[in-house]
């Protein structure tokens, strides 16, 4: 079984499984394989997630399956913050927007600076997603060309069979940023 920390949570990946999911956004149920693994930490986090390939696509998303007995606020992933997997030609990417406090006990996705990932990791976000097979962060405009509203958010792009680095950036920009963002409200 293969563990990697992302700060100082812990993934544990656990295998694969063929599964019928409904992408974000969809009624419809489609083929994929879930790629497992188990989420710990402090704040009695403990959850199971999975990084969902849909198999007519390569496109997919990292997703809460089972929230067990995390506490509120990390049980707010069960009901929202998926991470979207886009397909890039022969590779893909994701957005880097993190789960943030909008209140004091509630939280949505919204737009992460470089300083504020590498601060909630405590060390250099590039290099942890580097070292899993990222490539270096950069904008959407910068990584493939998107000249929509979203452009100047960060983003990564990866190579399609690389299971790790959707797992890591989804800790990177969920559970994490809610365990730093609790532990300065309390």
């Amino acid at each position: 079984m293969t563990q990697f920390y992302v700060g100082p949570l812990k993934l544990s990946l656990q295998g694969a499984l063929n599964a019928q999911v409904k992408p974000i956004g969809s009624t419809d149920v489609k083929d994929a394989v879930q790629h497992i693994a188990f989420c710990t930490g402090p704040d009695d986090i403990a959850f199971e997630c999975a990084y969902t390939v849909f198999t007519d696509s390569n496109a997919g998303d990292v997703r809460v399956l089972n929230i067990l007995d995390t506490p509120s606020p990390y049980s707010r992933l069960a009901q929202g913050g998926r991470l979207g997997i886009a397909s890039l030609g022969d590779r893909n990417y994701c957005e880097l927007r993190a789960m943030k406090f909008t209140s004091e006990n509630w939280s949505n996705l919204l737009r992460a600076s470089l300083k504020e990932m590498n601060d909630w990791l405590e060390e250099d976000v590039n290099k942890l997603l580097q070292s899993h097979g990222a490539s270096p962060i950069g904008t959407r405009a910068a990584i493939f060309g998107d000249s929509g509203p979203r452009r100047d958010d960060l983003a990564v792009a990866f190579d399609q069979n690389n299971i790790l680095v959707p797992l890591v950036a989804y800790v990177l920009t969920r559970p994490l940023p809610l365990l730093k963002g609790i532990r300065n409200v309390r």
